[in-house]
């Protein structure tokens, strides 16, 4: 990971680089975040849904919400997997021999913007993104794309690498966390 500067972030002491663990998606350049160009959107039922999901029950859940109608459903068939949740970070814990993954993003930027993909893949793993150009014509449109990620060399433990999104001008950047153990 890179500083505002462009230099390598120090996570610790020793001196070892940091990585998505250690900082999440990097450091915040104020400015640049006012106009992101991109965003990943989700609602409150993709937040309880993931949370549902991620193990918590409703007595948990409405402790999260603050209210006392919030509950988890009985059946799993609108999110079956946390992956699911159209998050800025694509997470996998486990991750054997392949995985795709979906994810939307909403255009707040000039009307018309093409963005472009650039894909680091995490070491052991070969990935591609369809597609891996985004036209938008409005302001406010969504499109999805989906990324393919299949291990050929398990490491192990978590391996990291990225996303980019640019238009030539901003980047919208999303971590990959993968565990291929």
């Amino acid at each position: 990971m890179r500083s505002n500067e462009g230099k390598a972030i120090i996570a610790t002491p020793s001196g070892k680089s940091a990585n998505a663990f250690d900082l999440g998606g990097g450091q915040v350049q104020p400015r640049k975040a006012q106009n992101p160009g991109l965003i990943y959107n989700s609602g409150i039922d993709d937040v309880v849904a993931f949370l549902c999901i991620s193990g918590y029950d409703t007595s948990m859940l409405r402790l999260v919400t603050g209210d006392n109608s919030s509950s988890c459903p009985t059946d799993d068939a609108s999110h079956s997997t946390s992956k699911e949740l159209n998050y800025p970070a694509i997470t996998l814990p486990t991750i054997r021999t392949n995985q795709t993954v979906r994810r939307t993003l909403t255009n707040v930027g000039p009307s018309v913007s093409v963005y472009k993909s650039i894909l680091k893949a995490p070491i052991g793993v070969d990935a591609y993104v369809v597609p891996n150009t985004l036209t938008f014509s409005s302001y406010g449109e969504s499109l999805s794309y989906t990324i393919h990620l299949v291990v050929y060399k398990p490491m192990n433990g978590y391996v990291f690498g990225s996303l980019t999104w640019t238009d030539g001008h901003r980047k919208v950047r999303t971590p990959l966390v993968v565990n291929t153990a």
